[in-house]
């Protein structure tokens, strides 16, 4: 009886588990499946409900099947704590110069490492190509010379693009000079980039692409490898750059210009040599050693120790004619004594803050200035002077000093030898900066918005002629040089005074100059690679981007109807695009494969006020597969969509073709798209709330008070004063788009919605364009209020950094208004504790604030006339309209425990995408209607091909980012694949070879064969570099 019992126990557990192995395989295949394979459910037996609810179901489960949520791991120190210090504190207008202790002689081992330097700025009061003529060549050449003649001299260089200038007009002799100075270790190139770039404003496509340029030039032309970073200028810090620099293979990093109250707090921690945490990187195998110099500037004032009038009696430099702060008397057996001892108590002092509690303490000393050791004399000035004082304190052992010239390496690898596992762990940025209480470095986040916008439309176009160029197999022998040409106009504007906007008005169009030609050089190698890729016998020209107009070529804008129209997605996702053409007729539509739905829109002139009647604009909602060209003709069309107008000009006004109906200001302002309806004020046209979620839109103006290009200040609250009072209000309605313009004196805002079922009809587009020459000390904002309260105060609202790190801000009322912006490179929101979340995304950099609950305000345009102090020498002269792109929605997902964890939707990412790379349309003459893929398959939908750069005729640089995104979010993309792992070989046409590699592919790690290319192990925020050969 008992074994009866137990035969059927048994068999029973069989069936149950072969049951439970039986759904969980079914499971697994439908969670296996794409969206397009539970597309093809048969619909005769299932509902068009049930359908939807087994697609999302299916999605929803996948999505949590690949989902890692980011991890956060405590820090020592997170900077976020610490402005609450800061704010408490503003009012002592405190300095860092001060030490926190006394140090007496003799209590512990000092190795002083002196750092001879000169900071180079490849554009600022002067032209890049002045520098080089006037300083930087004799700079370098005298490096090449001086270090054969002065044997225990030193030297650093940071940036690369005044190596290549100096290369091509030197001697090889001196190339060779270089290289041997490098192999010896007495010159080390630090940081290495094209540039030093800024940390603020750039995305993280332009830092990586100064970097790989700037490594690829020393790697081919001095076969040296750059191993710490060295960043004394940029006027804050990001924490993207530790973690890139890591993948880069650096080891060390010396940063400066840090707000004086946040210094001075981690000063008192004793922990100005720290490792820079990443908060969600759980392993720490991505903290950075960095250490963050005390004082104030990289000069030799502020350098030696606290005492900047101590510190001037040693920079040797005397130039006849030559106007200087210092002080200094040569060194001789009757002043040594005196010069020693002042100059060994100023690195005691600085060891107290700058080694703090450990022994023996390793202090570096930077020993130059701007654009120094340009001339001969001042080496052996530096040199001698400097050599007798080591000389004498190295005799005085009862001192337990040590002293040399030396190098960020000799330092590192001091700090190894002396200063083990002493450092804590600090996470967190360093935004804003400030130098003094009211001086807020947060203006430069927008200056000269009509620059940045030039640099991104440069950018988006770089990255998507690489992949053009890399994926096509073409014989144009000149695209590898005009493919430079691109990459260094835009590694160029990298630089921490150029995309500021903190340059002389001069070299700021000098700056405009080099990227219009790299726009030029750079639209030459897309229009062949086109040419090639759809093996057509008609040339093809790029049309310009209209946020710059034609500014950066002879293109046409207008096209006759003749003409058929290619259009490549850079983006390796499927999308709906919108894509406007401008033309002459007005009965014109666009025909493809694929169903194209179009409208004519008016082209309107002198800001709102009055409307082409021989240009027009056709707008098309067409679908792109994902790094795919389509091709579609423009044809006769008496039959397309006129859109209609509602207007409060006068409809008396020549108005072409189109009718003018008069804006009724006593009904309703709405409209309604396919996913959203949008209601506006009568009164401004501008938008008062989307569904039923109030987002109350102002434009306002602040007047400024001690602005200039580097700083913002402000007179007061933003209001509307300076601004036209009463605002042309026009309505614009077609099957495709409906918009409201919003027109003024100095700006014209457009609301776009988006009436085909789409992810891009989710959101409402906003395209700005303001003019400030005639308006002087405005800065304008666009203001949206919402009724979203944030969860606490420590997560207020959020902002990228970089297009990398999603990045918790608080509004600190204790400090002033300037203090609580900043910057934003794609995007910012604000969140609920019941999961509410308003997005607002950005096609380009700018300040951004929270000042009150539900509030987030963009800094638009400035246009400060005086100057700031900082050097430049007046305010922001060449004022220019500009153009900015915004998108803005609602969604719901549900709240972090950790409030400050929240990370963007999976939707966000794609819109922020879509927004900062826009299809590539090039017009040819041929009736051609064809698809041309560049994948074999489609990506997981969370992760992004960052670039895919070719280094040779088949070997290229290949680097993918896996976005983080929220988990609890519903907001995912239509088509969205989500996979735990992708085989590249399987993905990409073409490829042939593998191999993992650092990030700008200096050292290569391992081959990958195709058979385990799949890639199992990408986390959220991770960055993967690869080699990869190429065949076509």
């Amino acid at each position: 009886m008992k074994c009866a019992r137990r035969f059927i126990v048994v068999c029973c557990l069989v069936l149950i588990g072969f049951l439970l192995y039986t759904l969980f395989n079914k499971k697994e295949r439908i969670l296996n499946r794409s969206p397009i394979h539970i597309q093809n459910v048969n619909s005769e037996k299932i509902n068009k409900v049930t359908l939807s609810k087994l697609i999302t179901t299916a999605k929803l489960q996948k999505k949590d099947l690949v989902c890692k949520k980011l991890g956060h791991t405590k820090s020592d120190i997170n900077v976020r704590d610490i402005w609450q210090t800061v704010a408490k504190l503003q009012s002592q207008r405190l300095t860092v110069n001060e030490p926190s202790q006394t140090y007496t002689l003799g209590a512990r081992e000092l190795h002083v490492v002196v750092i001879p330097h000169s900071h180079s700025d490849p554009g600022w009061l002067k032209t890049f190509d002045e520098y080089v003529l006037d300083q930087t060549y004799q700079t370098l050449q005298n490096v090449a010379i001086e270090l054969e003649r002065l044997p225990n001299m030193t030297f650093v260089w940071a940036e690369t693009s005044f190596l290549n200038a100096w290369s091509g007009r030197t001697e090889p002799k001196n190339l060779a000079k270089i290289q041997k100075h490098l192999e010896s270790g007495r010159l080390e190139i630090v940081e290495g980039g094209w540039v030093v770039p800024d940390q603020a404003t750039p995305s993280l496509y332009g830092l990586i692409n100064q970097m790989v340029e700037g490594h690829s030039w020393l790697r081919k032309y001095l076969k040296y490898t750059p191993k710490n970073s060295w960043a004394l200028d940029p006027f804050g810090y990001s924490d993207t750059h530790p973690y890139i620099y890591k993948l880069a293979g650096y080891e060390h990093m010396v940063i400066l210009r840090v707000h004086s109250g946040v210094k001075r707090a981690i000063e008192d921690k004793g922990a100005l040599h720290f490792d820079w945490h990443q908060a969600w990187d759980s392993t720490g195998k991505y903290d950075m050693p960095t250490h963050m110099m005390p004082y104030t500037l990289y000069n030799i004032k502020h350098t030696c120790g606290p005492s900047t009038d101590t510190c001037l009696y040693f920079d040797f430099r005397q130039i006849q004619g030559e106007i200087s702060e210092s002080r200094a008397e040569p060194v001789t057996d009757k002043n040594i004594v005196s010069l020693a001892t002042k100059l060994v108590d100023q690195w005691s002092q600085k060891a107290v803050i700058a080694a703090a509690g450990t022994d023996p303490a390793v202090v570096i000393v930077p020993l130059g200035d701007d654009f120094r050791y340009d001339r001969p004399l001042e080496w052996p000035q530096q040199y001698n002077n400097y050599m007798m004082l080591f000389e004498y304190i190295n005799s005085k052992k009862d001192w337990k000093v040590k002293a040399k010239f030396g190098t960020v390496a000799d330092y590192v690898s001091l700090k190894k030898k002396f200063m083990k596992d002493s450092a804590k762990k600090l996470s967190g940025d360093f935004f804003p900066y400030a130098d003094k209480p009211l001086n807020y470095w947060t203006g430069y986040f927008t200056t000269r918005p009509a620059l940045k916008r030039l640099g991104k439309v440069l950018e988006y176009r770089l990255r998507a002629t690489e992949i053009l160029y890399a994926l096509t197999n073409h014989n144009f022998t000149k695209a590898q040089s005009l493919m430079n040409k691109g990459r260094r106009a835009l590694g160029l504007f990298m630089h921490h005074d150029a995309i500021t906007g903190t340059s002389r008005s001069y070299v700021v169009e000098d700056y405009r100059h080099r990227m219009i030609g790299g726009l030029n050089a750079l639209r030459k190698v897309a229009e062949i690679c086109m040419q090639t890729q759809l093996a057509s016998k008609s040339s093809f020209t790029l049309l310009p981007d209209p946020s710059i107009k034609a500014a950066h070529s002879k293109q046409p804008m207008d096209l006759p109807i003749t003409y058929s129209v290619a259009v490549f997605n850079p983006i390796e996702h499927k999308r709906h695009a919108i894509i406007e053409i401008n033309l002459k007729q007005i009965h014109s539509n666009l025909i493809g494969d694929d169903v194209v739905k179009c409208q004519v829109n008016p082209k309107w002139r002198k800001r709102g006020k009055q409307i082409s009647t021989s240009e027009f604009k056709l707008v098309c909602l067409v679908v792109l597969k994902p790094l795919a060209t389509s091709t579609f003709s423009l044809i006769n069309d008496n039959k397309v969509s006129i859109s209609a107008i509602e207007t409060s000009l006068s409809t008396n006004i020549p108005k072409g073709p189109f009718k003018l109906d008069k804006l009724e200001k006593n009904e309703p302002l709405v409209l309604k798209g396919s996913s959203l309806t949008a209601q506006f004020s009568t009164e401004s046209g501008l938008l008062n709330s989307i569904n039923d979620d109030p987002v109350n839109t102002k434009v306002l103006a602040y007047t400024s008070s001690g602005s200039g290009a580097y700083l913002f200040g402000a007179e007061g609250p933003a209001t509307g004063n300076g601004l036209s009072s009463t605002p042309i209000i026009s309505v614009i309605r077609g099957p495709v788009t409906s918009e409201v313009i919003h027109s003024q004196d100095v700006i014209v805002l457009s609301s776009r919605v988006i009436n085909i079922q789409s992810d891009i009809a989710k959101a409402i587009h906003l395209y700005n364009e303001i003019d400030l020459t005639e308006r002087r000390d405005r800065e304008v904002i666009v203001r949206f209020e919402t009724s979203i309260k944030p969860v606490n105060d420590k997560s207020h609202f959020f902002t990228d950094l970089n297009g990398f790190n999603t990045v918790p801000r608080m509004n600190i009322s204790q400090l002033p208004l300037q203090a609580n912006f900043f910057p934003a490179t794609q995007f910012a929101f604000v969140e609920s504790a019941e999961g509410k979340r308003f997005n607002v995304l950005l096609g380009q950099s700018h300040a951004v604030s929270s000042l009150k609950n539900g509030q987030i305000d963009i800094l638009l345009d400035r246009s400060p006339t005086e100057d700031d102090g900082k050097g430049l020498g007046g305010g922001v002269e060449d004022m220019r309209p500009s153009n900015t792109y915004v998108t803005i929605f609602f969604e719901k997902t549900k709240a972090p425990a950790e409030p400050t964890l929240s990370q963007p939707s999976l939707l966000l990412r794609h819109l922020s995408l879509f927004l900062n790379n826009p299809p590539l349309i090039f017009a040819f003459t041929e009736n051609s209607r064809v698809t041309s893929s560049l994948l074999k398959a489609t990506l997981p939908c969370d992760v992004h091909l960052l670039t895919l750069r070719k280094e040779s005729a088949n070997t290229c640089l290949m680097i993918l980012q896996k976005v983080p995104y929220d988990c609890e979010s519903s907001s995912i993309p239509k088509n969205c694949v989500l996979e735990n792992s992708f085989n590249l070989y399987k993905m990409f046409k073409g490829i042939i070879k593998v191999t993992s590699t650092s990030l700008t592919m200096i050292r290569d790690y391992r081959a990958i064969p195709p058979k385990s290319a799949d890639l199992k192990n990408m986390n959220p925020m991770d960055i993967f570099a690869y080699k990869v050969s190429i065949k076509l």
